[in-house]
């Protein structure tokens, strides 16, 4: 009976841990997005962790890289700080829809849409998003986004 009820407890603990870390995990993406979109580089730059193969995959990124449809490590950084500096708050709102978060011991990934709405309420982009984080010393981090525009 003592070994099911510390099974019980070590359950629970686990099961509230992981629900813990799953809404931190939604956290972390969210305010790196809301970061994007209110010109803040530092709480954009502090959302991804600082390790040489963290990854952005994206189209749009094949103009600057001569084909590549990706950024890794420090030129990630580079060209986020770079885009940053002439970036202006134009006021749209963060739309999510299907957000599905799994974690497994340090990592976590999430697939969701993602909508960006001006002020008159017109969607004027939408992608579907994978974030993949690792939790370190400092908390949850990204490690890589995957952006496919709809």
């Amino acid at each position: 009976m003592k070994a099911l009820i510390l099974w019980l407890v070590g359950l629970t603990t686990v099961f509230a841990q992981t629900t813990n870390d799953a809404g931190l995990v939604r956290q972390v993406i969210e305010n790196e997005t809301r970061a994007y979109l209110d010109v803040k580089p530092d709480v954009m730059r502090a959302s991804w962790a600082d390790k040489p193969y963290i990854e952005r995959q994206q189209d749009v990124l094949k103009a600057l890289t001569g084909g590549a449809p990706y950024l890794k490590g420090e030129p990630l950084l580079r060209f986020g700080d770079t885009y940053m500096k002439t970036a202006t708050n134009n006021h749209h709102q963060l739309r999510i829809s299907d957000y599905d978060a799994h974690l497994s011991g340090d990592m976590a990934w999430a697939t969701y849409t993602e909508e960006e709405v001006d002020p008159t309420g017109a969607v004027v982009r939408k992608n579907r998003n994978v974030r993949i984080l690792e939790r370190g010393a400092t908390g949850w981090k990204m490690v890589f986004q995957g952006i496919k525009k709809l």
